[in-house]
């Protein structure tokens, strides 16, 4: 199937996975959004946890927010544990 920019399917997918949609209307807006894209590598932190155990299975909802300071976080909004482990 053939997933077009902007669905809601595609935007699904990426909100799982705690990324974003990129879309340009043209070649300018492209260079400006991959000079965008560049910059956010640059910046980024990259946060792990490792939940205490035991873990229990199913969907675990995660929260990240910045605490007295401003920035975008961008995060998936939970993991699954199978119920096999």
């Amino acid at each position: 199937p053939v997933i077009a920019r902007g669905s809601p399917t595609l935007r699904r997918a990426v909100e799982a996975s705690g990324g974003r949609v990129w879309s340009a209307a043209s070649d300018r807006e492209l260079r400006r959004l991959f000079l965008e894209v560049l910059q956010e590598l640059r910046d980024r932190y990259l946060v792990t946890y490792i939940p205490p155990e035991p873990v229990t299975a199913g969907w675990h909802k995660v929260d990240v927010r910045l605490n007295d300071a401003r920035g975008d976080v961008l995060a998936r909004p939970g993991y699954w544990v199978s119920t096999k482990r």
